[in-house]
């Protein structure tokens, strides 16, 4: 599969030990922007939350809120990294 430059990129800044990081993607549609996301994580080997606003039936703030609060149950009270990716937002 095709893999951007990109790619290795995101998967640098994914495994930062910054804090609070937010990388944000952004492109004309239907140009691969998902897909290298999909692999930047995977390459990265970090524990994530993927959801894509497309999926969701009311994508609101509170349906962030709740997104988020997944992913940070996903923390172990802080002890690891857990990567939020809002796709199609």
């Amino acid at each position: 599969m095709y893999q951007r430059n990109q790619v290795s990129t995101l998967v640098q800044r994914l495994v930062e030990d910054t804090v609070w990081t937010m990388q944000i993607i952004v492109g004309p549609g239907q140009t691969g922007k998902s897909t290298m996301i999909a692999q930047a994580l995977s390459a990265a080997d970090v524990i994530s939350h993927y959801v894509s606003a497309d999926d969701a039936a009311n994508p609101n703030e509170s349906w962030i809120e709740r997104e988020w609060q997944v992913a940070r149950g996903m923390t172990r009270n802080g002890s690891r990294k857990v990567v939020l990716c809002i796709d199609e937002v």
